[in-house]
């Protein structure tokens, strides 16, 4: 188990007096104080109604749901001021959380009287091509991760938006571009460097600090400050990326072609089926934007003896025979272009969102499991009826005119994902056949009870596919049902969080799926 260690020595308690604002005061009287009365080393300019430009920059967050309103936020550049941020916390009696682009903060819980530290450690990623290692510092974006590894013919287990941060994307499992060759993203993790709940910065690897790095790594938080983390790259040879778009009128067979090609498709690619109502996008005819549209995306690489232009080859061969698309993308690349592929949108909105894990229907799993284990299916149940049916509820769901729901997605699993390497973390695969993920905007128009009774009517649909867990990184809203694994992995995580943040200083942070159920 983790021993407690000592005090961190020699922390630069300063920095935080500079980089730290409280939260701002409502009303002009108290402007008036802040303007009148600085802090010492409050260095920060302020506007006119109180608000700190500061509090503003740490407090910023890609999903605008609800506003992040923490006591203090910092913009922690430096180990040194995630290690301020931490004692000052301690010393105040207060919790500390934390996040770097926001992508997460819908599925964060209410942050009153605690400080927010957003991570944005200078450095940049180092490459060793020859060991194959990526150093990614807490706070940098995937995109500039891809472009630093590809610049030595390497690939990263990035995720579908080259915008989204690199480290919270890695601690909640991660399920990348190319999920079926590599299995979780989070297995690819060799080492991570952390600032624990007494200050001191700890380097976790299965060699030093085992216990707390197999739980960090899906383990739902509350571990510490990541401040960087090692990842494995790979070679992936040739690379093969696109989108295709159909009229929703030819969503049934097209839809069906993919669902039966899934059933035995290679471990070489990866693909998903979405319905989008999709904006204007640069690239595609403005014909296109403003209507629901049929969509396959997907990335192949060499693998296993399988080339990758032969593994799209023969996806697009069966869909393109069963209706043309009105727009195709899909070509040979280089993996910088993987991270556009999906088609993300670099600005966040306010949100709801929903996800399931989706398989062959069966009892809880196995005690001691750390993921769920679908059982072989009955004879006479073939994967490709099994697949079928989901899709086509997939798109009585997604594909009616009324659905209400923009972004609906099933993404393939199995291959890579359903194999448990020997030094998994806390959650180590997923053994289901699809992850249902899907998000409709809140506003005065559109209400959060709205989204939530389509969201129920969509689990309702699912329900005898219902795996009961759900893929950390997915997880974009707290009051939907989570489970990140089963009983027995949750007692032992917890014992880990327990031993390394004895007084919960990060209990604020732990994901609703790493909680007792």
């Amino acid at each position: 188990m983790l021993s407690r260690p000592a005090h961190a020595a020699g922390v630069r308690r300063a920095a935080l007096a500079l980089e730290t604002t409280p939260a701002p005061v409502a009303g002009a009287e108290a402007s008036a104080r802040s303007l009148a009365a600085p802090d010492e080393h409050d260095l920060v300019s302020r506007t006119v109604d109180g608000t700190a430009r500061a509090y503003k920059r740490a407090t910023a967050a890609f999903d605008t749901t609800e506003p992040l309103r923490p006591w203090r936020a910092v913009v922690a550049t430096s180990v040194e001021d995630v290690q301020a941020a931490v004692l000052e916390a301690r010393s105040a009696g207060v919790g500390v959380r934390m996040h770097s682009t926001g992508h997460a903060a819908g599925s964060s819980s209410d942050m009153t009287g605690e400080i927010l530290v957003r991570t944005a450690l200078g450095g940049a990623v180092t490459v060793d091509a020859e060991r194959r290692l990526v150093r990614i510092p807490a706070g940098t974006p995937w995109g500039v991760v891809v472009a630093a590894a590809a610049k030595h013919g390497l690939a990263v287990p990035h995720g579908s938006s080259g915008h989204v941060g690199a480290i919270g994307y890695l601690s909640r499992g991660g399920l990348s571009a190319y999920a079926r060759t590599v299995g979780v993203a989070a297995n690819s993790v060799e080492s991570v460097e952390l600032v624990t709940a007494d200050g001191r910065l700890v380097v976790a690897s299965r060699d030093c600090e085992p216990d707390l790095f197999w739980a960090v790594r899906g383990g739902g938080g509350g571990f510490g400050v990541i401040t960087a983390m090692t990842v494995r790259a790979f070679g992936p040879g040739t690379v093969v990326t696109g989108t295709a778009l159909w009229e929703i009128e030819d969503a049934r067979g097209v839809a069906d072609a993919w669902a039966a090609w899934t059933a035995s498709a290679p471990n070489a690619i990866t693909t998903a089926l979405r319905v989008m109502g999709l904006p204007p996008l640069p690239g595609m005819p403005l014909r296109l934007g403003r209507r629901p549209l049929l969509v396959i995306d997907g990335t192949a690489v060499d693998h296993g003896g399988i080339r990758a232009e032969d593994a799209a080859g023969d996806l697009l061969h069966v869909l393109r025979r069963a209706a043309r698309p009105v727009f195709d993308s899909w070509r040979r690349t280089e993996t910088p272009e993987v991270a556009e592929t999906h088609m993300d949108p670099p600005v966040g909105a306010a949100h709801r969102a929903d996800h399931m894990l989706l398989g062959a229907s069966a009892p809880a799993p196995a005690e001691g499991a750390t993921h769920y284990a679908a059982p072989l299916e009955p004879a006479d149940v073939p994967g490709v009826a099994r697949n079928r049916a989901v899709v086509e509820t997939f798109l009585g769901i997604a594909a009616r005119p009324d659905s209400g729901l923009p972004i609906a997605e099933l993404r393939q699993l199995r291959g890579a994902l359903a194999e448990t390497p020997e030094d998994a973390g806390a959650v180590g695969r997923f053994d289901a056949d699809f992850a249902w993920f899907t998000g409709a905007m809140v506003s005065k128009k559109h209400t959060p009870e709205e989204a939530a009774d389509k969201f129920a009517a969509a689990r309702e649909a699912f329900g005898r596919w219902d795996t009961g867990f759900t893929a950390p990184t997915f997880a974009a809203d707290r009051d939907r049902p989570q489970r990140n694994y089963d009983e027995a992995a949750r007692v032992r995580v917890e014992a880990v969080r327990e031993a390394v943040d004895p007084t919960g200083v990060f209990r604020g942070d732990v994901a609703v799926g790493a909680l007792a159920h």
